[in-house]
């Protein structure tokens, strides 16, 4: 497979410093490494710095030119219409984008299109790819679609994908039960492994993520809040986003101040994490954790809600697992690790062990025969 096919990776914004850029910078990385041609088409190119190399071949997925513009603005910017004149420029826009995908499929002849978000997933299903492999990755767990009308589209789209992937063997057990078509998984790779850990830690509980709802960091600031027995313990939160304020203000209602420090985001997670003593997860739901499984790859001991399969398969073993939203449980937990060093090596001893399953070689070794084993489409039924 590897004298120098392509893969095409279609997704929001690879310049966004979240989760799902580091996963594909680290996949493209190791796609690059093993010989292929990596491509991405995104819907926006900000030219940020981010996970993924500022090296690798990147597309406009409306193409270039003063409409193309005018359709970025209209469809994602600041341009706002109404009525018939916005959804006529939708149209365009879908349009164009389609015709950009299959011009580019037939140029390319990839070995596979993976879209990495729902709307290049929908776009691309929707774009008569011909004798192509269209792998759409849903990074995010069943659960966080449960009751919305976005689980009957991800379905409808998806039937028109040579194979859609969760993330973990009991979500896309879910999903195949819930009628979605040709269903398999694989997981996120750990973006490093380090070769030598520090001897000893820091009095440290270390969170990351975006500033947002599904991550509840208000929630962990008043798990902390609850913690009785800190004394020389910090948390430090890294991240961005539109709940900054939100955490900020937890912080200074719950008089926590000298314990607790926002961090903005940083691009060094390895450096955040290995002097770490633990590591809390206090999300709402999630896929599997990018930043847990970075965690455990450098042996620090997770706290975390139950959040998700992923996060489950995560943290058995090298763990101690709440109820989402339970404040009291997750501080009863924190208690403990910052009590027990012994309990914090040896579950993070077992974490270190467990990444192992997670190294970008057997990882991409996955998608290889993900690819090899998916039906082109138009799918034959």
């Amino acid at each position: 497979m590897k004298d120098q096919q392509a893969i095409l990776f279609l997704c929001d914004d690879p310049d966004v410093l979240g989760g799902l850029q580091r996963v594909m910078g680290t996949l493209i990385d190791a796609f690059r490494a093993r010989g292929y041609r990596v491509v991405v088409t995104a819907l926006h190119l900000n030219g940020g710095k981010g996970f993924v190399d500022p090296a690798v071949e990147r597309h406009r997925l409306f193409g270039e030119g003063p409409l193309s513009r005018l359709i970025q603005r209209i469809k994602f910017g600041p341009l706002h219409l109404q009525g018939r004149r916005l959804l006529r420029l939708r149209w365009l826009a879908q349009r164009r984008a389609r015709r950009f995908l299959r011009e580019q499929v037939e140029t390319l002849r990839p070995a596979a299109v993976i879209a990495f978000d729902s709307l290049t997933a929908k776009l691309a299903s929707e774009s008569q790819l011909r004798d192509t492999k269209l792998l759409i990755q849903y990074h995010n767990s069943f659960d966080s679609l449960t009751g919305t009308s976005d689980l009957s589209r991800l379905r409808t789209v998806s039937s028109g994908a040579s194979r859609f992937l969760a993330l973990t063997a009991a979500d896309a057990e879910r999903f195949a039960m819930d009628g979605f078509s040709r269903v398999s998984y694989v997981s996120n790779p750990v973006s490093f492994f380090p070769a030598h850990l520090p001897a000893r830690r820091a009095q440290q509980v270390v969170a990351l993520g975006r500033y947002h709802h599904q991550k509840a960091f208000d929630h962990l600031v008043t798990a902390w809040a609850k913690v009785t027995s800190r004394e020389g313990w910090h948390l430090h939160i890294y991240g961005d986003g539109p709940e900054r304020e939100l955490i900020d203000a937890t912080v200074t209602h719950l008089n926590v101040e000298d314990s607790v420090t926002v961090h903005g985001p940083t691009q060094d997670a390895e450096q955040a994490l290995s002097h770490a003593s633990i590591y809390a997860l206090s999300s709402r739901f999630e896929g599997l954790c990018m930043v847990a499984l970075e965690a455990i790859a450098c042996g620090v001991p997770i706290v975390t809600t139950a959040s998700g399969p992923g996060t489950l398969e995560i943290a058995e073993g090298c763990g101690l697992i709440c109820d989402v939203g339970d404040t009291a449980a997750f501080a009863a937990h924190l208690q403990t690790l910052i009590n027990d060093r012994t309990l914090r090596e040896d579950l993070g001893a077992a974490g270190r062990q467990k990444a192992q399953n997670y190294r970008v070689d057997a990882i991409v070794d996955r998608w290889e025969q993900v690819i090899t084993e998916s039906p082109a489409v138009p799918i034959s039924v």
